[in-house]
């Protein structure tokens, strides 16, 4: 995996043609098996002979002896050898020499690259090779009869002589100890020596001689790869994703600092523990896991939840792999766990949009046509009470059906807030006025009677900002709320209802994600049963409702609440536990925008027409008869017109002071295509926008060209009224 180029040279290759080389085809066959032996040992970590010689293959085909210093380390996450070799051939060579001449020894001394030195009993040099000088960093005129301990500080020189002293005592020779030393010019540098005891013939100790090799590239190696391996591991820590791996039992052998954020387990807490004790199902999810590792060998983006330290819950999305040793054996596996808590928590929220959006859809369509239907329902009886004389008995059966309209315009309504059409959150309004007007409702005193043992308890906040809403559907946001928390005490309980002013200063995590900002909040707390988990992961759907029907509605109460919310840029936070309640809080954003005058108090006078022309442009037959008729009683000269080409063909040849001008129209072009059309021959006319729906993007199109207010179906005498009464004074 790794070799320096004095390895390569020793070997007679180039350092890139020896990775990936088989080790042992560099050993000579008659020792291969011993060595091969001896690594297996090495890597199991069993005692094994460190320093050794055996003879090597050049490239060239010829034998080298090498002298080696092999020891176990962990590369990778992995156990693997690192060795030290040392061409020791000339070495060998040498001694032979010695044998046959002490002059050929001497010579031979001089050209090998480790230092060979004698001293005497005292420390002091008798005779050294040139490579000592170099090694110690000393000239040989300096070297000779200087003490050996001259060259390292007081800590190594204690080395050294216990060593030496050791080497007398015993007789015995030692090999490779290191030592730092410091050279004549103040550089730093490692030797290591092997010494034996000098006799003269008399067999009395006379000095010491050694080989001393210069280890310092080989030390900086060493240092090089613990530092790597803190580089490595800061990598590890730095990560986002928690990474783990296991021996072939389960157990967790080493754990990244950031498991700790995601189980609540430090780096040594998991270290022992089996991983299924952290997975959501336990053993079963091991099976998964470990079946689909023995059948690919890896597990890719499996999500799953684990159990924290803390007993809580967590979503991670786990890829694992099998670990093997230098011979392909499995030893354990590898995991990395990413927390995807937040992830699934958006795609829930994501899928609860879509699947609002589709309703949304469905109830737009027959919202509209139900809007049409009940036009009559609510416009004729309004019309009819103004011809009715107060004794007559017909007003109180004309007034039952326009109750029954208006609620079943109510209806329609809620399902146009579905749609997502049907919020126009654009008027400046202050919630604690709501919510007062509300609890004086006659819904509010329906909701007690059916209620009797539940206490309700308000906390308004006294100087609480203004919000930018729909007053109609926050009214029904706080009505279908504090409904929906009685329900939820059958056997009695209290209501608190409060405001308060809050600024978020980093976002908060719960039902939905509140980011920064300033908020108004409205809370509605209860001390009922509470929402359990599933139950509360579906509140929100339309028609899921577990109230009493007939009592409480038609099952679209929270889904309206969610829809104001959204379409009024809030939030939404829950709060509950089976048995212990549950909290709403909702997060409206502040205004600074200016509260509008008070339009109330006017009377049938204050809108009542001249006489001016007006074009009504409609497709419904009803909804044109309602309007002219509404109109004709205000006192303004109508004509009527069932489609957009008509009412361009009609205005070719005729003029009106204002057109009632219906958006959507079907077959033929709509509202606005009909305004640009009638525009290129009356530059300046005059007219109102009408819509079932709230302001759409082509209502806003048709006032950037002139177009008036936008009035919202059905058709009522004073918005009527008022619209074009304010169109026709500008």
């Amino acid at each position: 995996m790794f070799v320096n180029d004095r390895f390569a040279q020793i070997h007679g290759y180039k350092p890139e043609e020896l990775l990936g080389k088989e080790h042992l085809t560099l050993v000579h066959p008659d020792q291969r098996e011993i060595v091969k032996q001896r690594a297996s040992q090495r890597l199991k970590g069993e005692a094994v002979l460190q320093q050794y010689e055996l003879q090597r293959l050049r490239k060239d085909g010829k034998t080298i002896w090498c002298e080696t210093m092999a020891t176990r380390i962990q590369y990778r996450g992995r156990p693997a050898i690192m060795g030290n070799l040392i061409d020791v051939t000339e070495r060998k060579k040498t001694e032979e020499a010695l044998r046959e001449s002490e002059v050929k020894y001497r010579t031979i001394l001089e050209s090998i690259e480790d230092g060979y030195f004698e001293v005497d009993i005292r420390g002091s040099f008798t005779f050294f090779n040139e490579s000592t000088c170099k090694i110690v960093g000393y000239p040989r005129d300096e070297l000779m009869g200087m003490n050996n301990r001259k060259y390292m500080d007081q800590e190594n020189a204690k080395k050294v002589y216990q060593t030496f002293n050791k080497v007398y005592t015993t007789g015995k020779p030692t090999k490779g100890f290191d030592y730092e030393i410091t050279r004549k010019d103040g550089a730093k540098g490692y030797a290591e020596v092997s010494v034996s005891l000098m006799k003269d013939a008399e067999g009395q100790p006379i000095g010491f001689r050694g080989i001393i090799r210069d280890v310092t590239v080989r030390n900086q190696m060493e240092t090089e790869l613990i530092q790597t391996r803190g580089f490595l591991q800061n990598i590890l820590d730095s990560s986002i994703d928690g990474i783990t791996t296991t021996d072939l039992h389960g157990t967790m052998v080493y754990t990244s600092s950031r498991v700790k954020d995601i189980l609540g387990y430090g780096p040594k807490e998991g270290i022992g523990k089996k991983t299924y004790t952290f997975y959501g199902n336990g053993k079963e999810d091991a099976k998964t896991i470990m079946k689909a590792l023995a059948s690919r060998g890896e597990l890719r983006n499996h999500e799953m939840r684990l159990i924290k330290k803390d007993g809580g819950l967590i979503d991670i999305s786990l890829s694992a792999s099998l670990l093997r040793d230098d011979k392909g054996e499995v030893i354990g596996t590898l995991g990395i766990y990413r927390d995807i808590t937040e992830k699934k928590r958006l795609e829930a929220q994501l899928q609860r949009a879509q699947k609002m959006e589709a309703i949304g859809t469905l109830a737009g369509g027959v919202a509209h046509d139900l809007n049409n239907i009940l036009a009559g329902l609510v416009s004729y009886p309004e019309l009819l009470l103004l011809e009715t004389p107060e004794e007559s008995p017909l007003r109180k059966p004309i007034l039952t059906i326009q109750k029954a309209g208006e609620k079943a315009a109510a209806i329609a309504q809620d399902l146009l807030t579905l749609s997502r059409r049907g919020v126009a959150a654009t008027e400046v309004l202050n919630l604690n006025n709501t919510i007062s007007e509300y609890l004086k409702s006659p819904e509010h005193e329906r909701l007690k009677s059916f209620h009797p043992n539940v206490k309700f308890k308000t906390e308004l906040e006294a100087d609480l900002l203004d919000i930018l809403g729909s007053p109609a559907h926050l009214s029904k946001t706080v009505m279908n709320l504090i409904s929906n928390a009685a329900e939820a005490m059958p056997e009695g309980g209290a209501i608190s209802i409060s405001t308060e002013n809050r600024y978020i200063d980093q976002p908060i995590r719960g039902y939905d994600r509140v980011d920064e900002g300033d908020y108004v909040t409205l809370t509605v707390s209860e001390t009922g049963v509470g929402i359990s988990r599933k139950d509360r992961e579906r509140i929100f759907e339309p028609f899921y409702t577990k109230k009493v029907m007939g009592r409480s509605g038609t099952g679209l109460g929270m889904a309206v609440v969610w829809v104001a919310v959204t379409d009024h840029k809030g939030y939404i936070d829950i709060q509950s536990a089976k048995g212990k309640g549950t909290t709403f809080t909702l997060y409206f954003p502040v205004t600074i925008k200016e509260v509008g005058k008070d339009k109330s108090l006017l009377t049938i006078q204050d809108y009542i027409g001249k006489g001016e022309s007006v074009l009504v442009v409609d497709d419904v037959e009803e909804q044109r008869e309602i309007a002219s008729r509404i109109l004709k009683k205000l006192d303004y000269s109508v004509t009527n017109v069932s489609s957009g080409e008509e009412a361009v063909d009609y205005l070719k040849d005729n003029s009106a002071d204002l057109l009632l001008l219906d958006m959507i129209m079907d077959p033929g072009i709509d509202g606005l295509e009909t305004y640009k059309r009638i525009l290129e021959f009356h530059p300046n006319q005059k007219a109102i926008i009408v819509s079932v729906f709230s302001e759409t993007k082509r209502v806003k199109e048709a006032q950037r060209l002139g177009a008036g207010p936008y009035v919202k179906k059905p058709f009522l005498l004073e918005k009527i009224g008022l619209a074009v009464r304010d169109e026709l004074g500008k």
